[in-house]
């Protein structure tokens, strides 16, 4: 492999001359690693590399100016110099060493860039911390020096900043969403993004704690799930930048960096791992222990764990190799469907249940009468539908208090017109938790005040004693379950949740082994759609988990049974 050397310069601003040296990793040579993001395409600079003006990322050419030593030379490795990039064959060697060079690196240099804001919060606001493939860079490496201009911190530096601005920005952020402010003295203000930038940095953390005691134990598909929000330019350098964390690394798995193969050679069942973390829906089985027994869709099809069988699947010789054949039951189909439900897609969080207008529109469509129903009652329907809302798991111990606060659901829930116009201790209760449901930690005193006079108003016998925290996890539940999905209406008179991408048409069908509920989607390979196969043959795109109140404990394939 390469290595650059930086030759000193007495002025930041001098040009930046050059070299390049062959090494191998075998001899041990001294040397740092560079660890930077590439920056916007076209915007370069110029240094002198070995007697010849070449141009350099602007981004990388800033880094190595304040690399660059007064007196004495800097030996340093940097991917974009040292690895030619128009060489396809030596780029796919190289990436097989990159876990070695960031190893036997004496330091890894992070340029995060020139200083602007010289808050910890905001330097996690840096794209750097948006790149899949700085995750390896910085797990592997036994030393790691951030660089800020002039100024280099280290990690303890900057978790132990950030544990103390923490305090400060939830304070700040409250105050903000309050007031409607984007700022407060000064501090221009983006929650979600610095707390997008602070879970990557606790991840980081984490991975490099693990690696450093030796307990660094992920296969590729924990990789390739954990570090799915991060971003690269190429998709491919989504499974590539994790191969070398792997505990069975692309030597084991058979996979070599091949930038000549094509995404769209992948079947339709290969997960998108570019999926972006806003819109993303929890894991049904994600949620809680207790969800674990709850769900049971297969019924009396064989469960993948503890059933002693030997795999749940099968494959077929004449099917085309892209092709995953599964037995199953096809059950149902999606006929009706509410809008999704982000709820980060609006600078406000909702004070009241009602206050979404998406849940307002999925009540609707929920106690439709015209569509079929199989809960027999208005009332079996009602209470499909609160049970649906928290995808029939609750998150506290006493299921009964789930039902109770359901049962004081909004007036458009209720059989008594008479009352609809009679305002409900459950808003109220909403407006105090709304601060927690969004994260933020405020003084909410003068709320409780509010509050309770509010409800000894509308209701003088309620009793408000545990009242708050109870109905706050409840609220939780129901974000939990219906974030980034949408209330979906079956053929047969289902009601359930399904994934935020789903379409009317989808097919409702239990898979052998499966826990939950899935959404397939008919293609037609006359029409051109990936795969092979004989035109007119009908196969299944995968379109995600679902949640269907009423077949969740193996009734589907009873009734097909019948």
């Amino acid at each position: 492999f390469r290595l650059l050397q930086i030759e000193p310069a007495p002025a930041l601003g001098d040009v930046l001359v050059c070299s390049l040296q062959h090494a191998r990793l075998s001899d041990s040579p001294a040397f740092e690693a560079l660890s930077y993001t590439w920056g916007a395409p076209g915007v370069l600079s110029e240094m002198q590399l070995n007697g010849r003006l070449v141009p350099v990322q602007e981004n990388a050419a800033a880094a190595l100016r304040r690399l660059r030593r007064t007196t004495g030379r800097r030996t340093m490795w940097v991917d974009a110099i040292c690895i030619d990039q128009a060489d396809a064959r030596e780029k796919e060697g190289q990436l097989g060493l990159m876990r070695s060079i960031y190893e036997q690196a004496a330091q890894v240099c992070v340029w995060l860039g020139e200083p602007a804001d010289g808050t910890a919060i905001a330097l996690l606001t840096r794209p750097w911390w948006t790149r899949i493939w700085v995750v390896q860079e910085v797990v592997v490496g036994s030393a790691v020096i951030f660089m800020v201009g002039s100024d280099t911190f280290t990690w303890a530096n900057i978790e132990r900043s950030l544990a103390r601005e923490r305090k400060g920005l939830n304070a700040l952020t409250g105050v903000a969403n309050a007031s409607g402010a984007t700022e407060v003295f000064g501090t221009l203000l983006n929650p979600e993004l610095c707390s997008i930038q602070d879970e990557n940095f606790q991840l980081m953390s984490r991975l490099r704690s693990l690696w450093a005691t030796g307990t660094f134990h992920l296969s590729i598909y924990d990789l390739l799930f954990q570090l799915r929000h991060l971003q690269c330019t190429n998709p491919r350098d989504r499974v590539f930048a994790c191969l070398g964390l792997a505990t069975a690394g692309g030597r084991q798995l058979g996979i070599r960096p091949d930038y000549t193969s094509s995404t769209h050679d992948l079947p339709s069942w290969v997960p998108n791992w570019h999926a972006h973390t806003h819109r993303d829906a929890q894991p049904l089985l994600g949620w809680a222990a207790d969800a674990l027994p709850r769900y049971a869709a297969c019924g009396a099809m064989e469960m993948m764990e503890g059933s002693g069988a030997a795999v749940s699947y099968r494959t077929d010789a004449d099917a085309d190799a892209d092709v995953l054949a599964v037995d199953g039951l096809l059950f149902d189909t999606v006929t009706a469907l509410s809008p999704p439900w982000h709820p980060d897609a609006s600078s406000s969080p909702a004070l009241t249940r009602r206050g979404a207008p998406e849940l307002a529109a999925w009540e609707a469509l929920a106690l439709d009468i015209d569509y079929a129903c199989p809960y027999t009652t208005p009332e079996s329907r009602a209470e499909a539908f609160w049970r649906t809302q928290i995808a029939d798991c609750a998150a506290f111990a006493d299921r009964t208090q789930a039902k109770s606060w359901a049962n004081q659901r909004p007036p458009s829930l209720r059989s008594s017109p008479d009352q609809s116009s009679k305002p409900h201790p459950t808003d109220a209760l909403a407006h105090l938790n709304v601060w927690q449901l969004a994260g933020m930690n405020v003084d909410n005193t003068h709320l409780h005040w509010d509050l309770h006079a509010e409800l000894r108003r509308i209701e003088p016998g309620f009793d408000t004693a545990g009242s708050e925290n109870v109905y706050a996890t409840y609220l939780a539940r129901i974000r939990a379950a219906c974030a980034h999905r949408r209330l979906l209406v079956t053929r047969r008179g289902f009601i359930g949740l399904a994934p935020w991408n789903a379409a009317v048409g989808d097919r409702v069908c239990v898979l052998r082994g499966g826990r939950t509920v899935f959404l397939l989607r008919e293609v037609d390979f006359a029409g051109g759609c990936e795969g092979g196969g004989v035109s007119g043959e009908k196969r299944h795109k995968l379109v995600g988990e679902a949640f269907v109140y009423g077949i969740m404990g193996g009734e589907a394939v009873s009734v097909a049974g019948e």
